[in-house]
């Protein structure tokens, strides 16, 4: 013999349209696969230009020199950390050198504005570091990690190279 359990009206009313719901998503992903989705319409040449110059400023907006980071870090680090630390932005300058740490990451060092405090941008793409040459002035988007000797970016990618 079973036992029936009053259930509440508002409970009624949800199991109902939980069951409608249900079968609305089936329905809908049935008629989802049989429905072509129209292809995007390609860009102009005046659409794809205006796209490359709002990049251009938004990279020249958001980017740093390496040497104005680390004098950055070097007049007030507890200010550098709480205005640039876990953030990301671009930074740009010189190559000092291209190597890897006792770990085997691939970082890049870029001149900073004291001899022995430069910014180390990490970042994974082997093929790309070893066309990097000393002297050469690049870009890279990072995330900053702080100063540890040289400032620190993270996650790096490289966005120009002269």
């Amino acid at each position: 013999m079973f036992t029936t359990v009053n259930q509440h009206p508002k409970s009624k009313i949800l199991t109902g349209l939980a069951i409608i719901c249900m079968a609305g998503i089936v329905a809908c992903q049935s008629a989802g696969s049989q429905t072509q989705v129209a292809a995007a319409p390609e860009l102009t040449q005046a659409q794809k230009d205006s796209v490359a110059k709002a990049e251009k400023e938004e990279i020249k907006k958001n980017t740093i020199t390496a040497p104005n980071l680390t004098g950055y870090y070097a007049e007030n680090e507890v200010k550098a950390d709480n205005e640039l630390k876990d953030k990301t932005f671009y930074v740009s300058g010189k190559v000092t050198d291209v190597k890897k740490d006792v770990l085997g990451k691939i970082y890049v060092t870029l001149e900073g504005h004291q001899m022995f405090r430069q910014v180390q941008c990490y970042f994974e793409d082997a093929e790309t570091a070893a066309k990097l040459n000393k002297g050469q002035k690049v870009t890279f988007k990072g995330t900053c990690k702080g100063l540890m000797m040289n400032v620190l970016m993270k996650e790096c990618e490289l966005i120009s190279a002269e």
